[in-house]
């Protein structure tokens, strides 16, 4: 109902596939640049707090060279909430979105399988006069899971 209320109301040119489509490719240049420790360079795709989050983060071993998704991986997004404030003349939005993705390991000896289970909350301030662009402010990484590799008998 808040994405009717969005399109009616605030943005009658949303689209939620296009916006589903524009978040995995987000997700996945974030994951890029989060694994390759770039973080000057997610400056503009999250806030800085959201920055200052995932450099505290402690990732594994396995973590730190599985991280990246791309486009291609992307098994699955899913948007789990829409929120719609306005507070005086101030209108924002906040699209939470899942997005579940599996890849070959960095390590194939190791590993037969990676999946990834990413959460974003995408921002947007649709106030008179802002600029049309959507910023990450929270980004986790909410699963990982590495299948071992059989060992042949």
């Amino acid at each position: 109902m808040e994405i009717a209320a969005l399109q009616k109301e605030w943005d009658s040119s949303f689209n939620l596939e296009t916006f589903k489509l524009g978040a995995a490719q987000a997700i996945c240049t974030v994951s890029d640049l989060m694994s390759q420790r770039e973080w000057g360079e997610l400056r503009g795709l999250l806030t800085q707090k959201a920055i200052d989050n995932l450099r505290a983060t402690k990732w594994t071993f396995d973590q730190t060279h599985n991280l990246t998704l791309c486009p291609e991986n992307v098994q699955t997004i899913v948007i789990k909430d829409v929120k719609l404030q306005s507070i005086v003349d101030q209108k924002y939005c906040d699209i939470d979105v899942l997005l579940i993705g599996a890849r070959e390991p960095y390590s194939v000896e190791k590993h037969s399988l990676v999946v990834l289970e990413y959460f974003a909350r995408f921002h947007r301030n649709y106030s008179e006069g802002r600029l049309p662009e959507w910023t990450i402010t929270v980004f986790k990484l909410q699963s990982f899971q590495a299948a071992p590799q059989r060992t042949q008998t």
